[in-house]
């Protein structure tokens, strides 16, 4: 699976973490924030609240490097032993845990693993690499362009192309991309065991539609439709 969930829909891999995505949304139409790509000497990224820990994953995956961190974590889950054992510093106040630590990459993405189902709003220092995001969840059926902003070196410009614009053909490094994504959910359907439970229907309820994908790479456009299924 790769670690960007629209990807993984075009790939028809659609797996827990994917699924969690669209538990938000209901039937309908929704038009979702741009990603936005600048390359001068390093690479710099600007995206909305849903693409922030696939980026977590693709910059701390090019480290070999401690990763220094902090933010806040939205669940109503205790997730006290989760972070005592990686020796996180944490306070928490209703659903929102605020965190701060340092480990290796490896312990990093293993943290992530772990912490599947919530909110990780973290930023970070690694390798000279940075990811900087707010630690407040945007309301549902709002957008916030300005969520989440990476920078890393040009080396991994190929790399991340191939998980986030892969209709980047390689060759000559590209100066500006945009990729922007719109939601069409038609149909939802429960599992026959969860209709009567309302809260479990919402979180394990399959919503299927079309999802619309428009790419602009140095001025050149790329419109597809794929099927929605999680």
């Amino acid at each position: 699976m790769g670690i960007n969930f629209i990807k993984n829909i075009v790939d028809g891999a659609v797996d827990e973490h994917t699924h969690n995505k669209f538990v938000r949304f209901g039937k309908g139409t929704f038009e979702r924030e741009p990603m936005t790509v600048k390359v001068t000497s390093k690479v710099s990224v600007k995206s909305g609240f849903e693409f922030g820990d696939a980026v977590l994953r693709f910059v701390v995956s090019h480290s070999d490097a401690d990763v220094d961190f902090s933010g806040a974590i939205i669940t109503s889950k205790d997730i006290s032993p989760v972070l005592e054992k990686r020796s996180v510093e944490y306070s928490s106040r209703g659903k929102k845990w605020t965190v701060k630590g340092s480990m290796g990459s490896d312990e990093f993405m293993e943290f992530l693993k772990e912490l599947e189902g919530t909110y990780a709003l973290l930023s970070l220092t690694t390798r000279g690499m940075k990811v900087k995001m707010k630690t407040a969840l945007p309301k549902p059926g709002n957008t916030s362009e300005d969520f989440l902003r990476a920078e890393f070196p040009k080396d991994f410009l190929a790399d991340f192309a191939k998980e986030f614009l892969w209709e980047y053909e390689g060759g000559k490094p590209f100066k500006s991309a945009l990729a922007k994504h719109t939601y069409i959910i038609t149909d939802i359907e429960v599992p026959k065991e969860f209709e009567n439970d309302y809260a479990m229907a919402r979180i394990k309820a399959v919503r299927k539609g079309t999802l619309k994908r428009h790419v602009e790479i140095d001025g050149q456009s790329f419109d597809n439709d794929y099927k929605l299924e999680a």
